[in-house]
């Protein structure tokens, strides 16, 4: 099996490219969600206290 280096490189760096990507998106999601997630308990919170006046 004939295989240029450059190819090979190419394919690795394509990769890494790939997993940071992923790894960015997966990392924002939790932090979308997290953000979320404490909106809308506070809102919550918010809307409790309001209720109870």
């Amino acid at each position: 099996m004939d295989v240029e280096p450059g190819l090979v490189l190419k394919l690795l760096l394509d990769g890494r490219l790939k997993l940071v990507l992923a790894l960015d998106i997966i990392e924002f999601s939790c932090l979308f969600t997290s953000r979320v997630c404490i909106f809308l308990f506070s809102y919550k919170e918010m809307f409790m206290k309001s209720m109870s006046f």
